[in-house]
Formats: C-alpha cells, structure tokens, sequence
C-alpha cells in the first residue's frame, strides 16, 4: 500500500499497470467485465506470473510463496475511517493531511471531529455541541480558519456562553440584550465570539463589568468601552474599518464622560 500525497511511492505499482495494459488489454476485444476479469486471472497464472525471471532465475508465482510466510495479517480500516478525538494545538487539529482552525478556548483540549464527505465538523467532547464546520479539504498542509462572521447554529452565543459562564456580569449583559433587544441578540454574541480573537478573557470581562455596573446594555456601548479603555488601534484590527468609526465617536464621548475631557 502506498502513502497518499507522495507519487514517487507509487512508481512501482504504475509500472505494473503498464505492464497490464501493454501485454494483456492492447488489441483485446472487450466483451463485458466477467469475461474480461476471468481472462485477465488466466493471463497471471499461464503468463504473466508463470514466465521465469532473468535476475531471480524463477517464476514470480514461486517468489510469491516464499515471500508470503513473511507477511503479517492487518486490521481491516476504512478509507474514511478516522480518529474520534483531536487535541487542540495552537488554536488548530490536524484532521487527515490539513489543519482546520478551532474557536479560541479549546486550546490544549480535546474536541470530536468528523467528516460527511464535504464539511468537517468540529464538536465540544463534552457536551456533542458544535463549535465549528469547515469545507473539507482537498490539499496537503492546507490551513481552513474560522470567517469572523461564522455562525453555524448559535455557534457564537455557544461560545461566548461557554467563556464567560462563570462571569455574572457577561450572563447578565447577554440576558439583557436577549430580554430587551432580542433582534440584535445574535449580532451581540457573534461580534463578542470574534473580540475574543484580539482581547484577553479579563479585558473582555473588564466591558462587561463597566456595561453592568452602568447599566448599559448594548454592543454600542460595549464596543465604545473596548476602544476608549484599549486604544483606537486594536479597536479597528478586532472591529473593522466599516463600522469602527460609528464606534470611536461614542468612545470619544465616553472619554469626555468618564475622564472630564
């Protein structure tokens, strides 16, 4: 058997096709698979495996069943048949011969993948809970990362949930919007999902107190605190040029709030 993705491997089985289609298909004519399979197993035992070999001085057949006694049984294994659970390495599993990006939080962690022939899909190992789908590869070393806009399912209020579920002032901001401004809800959760990206756990938290302890329950006010407490250029890196400057002047004006100028 031959190792997939290294065609200097697979030189001698393609010079045993050639021998195939050279010495016993040319000129033959085709009259239905049965006859030309039965054909083709005559052709190995008078011919092919029969004829007796200038640098051995004897038959393939008789080579065969000296080399057999030394042949070990394997497992049988489905081509499509993989491992149930990747370990998370550098925010990344390598699933068959391509690495597919994971959500932050799972690093160093073990999480369930599978494949249906077209995506891959990624799950949490406790709880079965999907936390990421990805196009299955067709390359070798290929890198599939996350779009900041994903969201399969209520991925991002999954995550977001999962992160800060021992913040009660990130479960309180998330029920609020919920509660009062359901439309926005999984606007909230998906933009929050991808901040964790640029911010750390503590820096993410640090909003979701200032927003609590204020009373202020909306994206807008959450985005203004990141920009006014981190700085306006990690603010457009994790927010983006389209709507970051809608933010910065309710940051601008937060700053004069909190800091009187």
């Amino acid at each position: 058997m031959c190792g997939g993705y290294h065609p200097e491997g697979k030189g001698t089985v393609e010079n045993y096709v050639k021998i195939v289609k050279n010495n016993f298909l040319d000129g033959r004519i085709y009259s239905g698979i049965d006859s030309l399979n039965s054909a083709c197993l005559e052709w190995l035992d008078n011919t092919e495996n029969n004829h007796i070999l200038t640098k051995k001085g004897v038959t393939p057949h008789t080579l065969f069943i000296e080399e057999a006694k030394y042949l070990k049984k394997i497992q049988p294994k489905l081509l499509n048949q993989d491992s149930i659970y990747y370990r998370v390495y550098g925010n990344y599993i390598k699933f068959r011969y391509s690495k597919y990006e994971v959500p932050v939080g799972f690093n160093d962690m073990e999480v369930k993948a599978e494949s249906d022939g077209i995506n891959v899909i990624i799950r949490d190992k406790d709880n079965d809970e999907i936390i990421a789908i990805h196009p299955l590869s067709t390359k070798k070393d290929e890198r599939m990362t996350l779009d900041n806009k994903y969201d399969e399912d209520g991925v991002g209020e999954y995550l977001v949930k999962r992160e800060f579920k021992d913040d009660v002032n990130a479960i309180k901001f998330l029920k609020e919007i919920e509660t009062n401004a359901n439309r926005y809800y999984k606007k909230a959760t998906i933009k929050i999902k991808s901040l964790m990206r640029y911010y750390s756990k503590e820096e993410l938290s640090d909003c979701f107190k200032f927003c609590a302890m204020n009373n202020r329950y909306s994206l807008l006010e959450f985005l203004a605190y990141l920009i006014y407490k981190y700085g306006e250029e990690r603010g457009l890196s994790s927010i983006g040029k389209s709507n970051f400057y809608y933010y910065l002047k309710r940051a601008k004006a937060l700053k004069e709030e909190l800091d009187g100028k």
